[in-house]
């Protein structure tokens, strides 16, 4: 028996103005580095989601601080034995 994975998946459809389709256009032409066969537009929102979430999601916001608290901490080092 074969296990088939059905994926979810929504369509958008909207109108935008010829410059947020520049804008768009101009992100696929940026991530052609990175997927060099072309993007399409799920990737491209993808890309964008993400990015957006990286910079502006407060959880994330949150988990960075902490890491960069963790890193100005010095860890606690063991006291130097001293030998007479």
């Amino acid at each position: 028996m074969t296990n088939i994975n059905y994926e979810q998946k929504w369509k958008i459809e909207g109108v935008v103005s010829k410059e947020v389709k520049a804008k768009i256009d101009r992100c696929r032409s940026l991530l052609s580095r990175k997927y060099p066969n072309g993007v399409d537009y799920n990737t491209l929102l993808s890309d964008l989601a993400e990015l957006y979430m990286k910079r502006n999601d407060p959880e994330r916001k949150h988990n960075r601080r902490k890491k960069r608290v963790a890193k100005k901490t010095p860890e606690a080092k063991p006291a130097p034995t001293i030998t007479h």
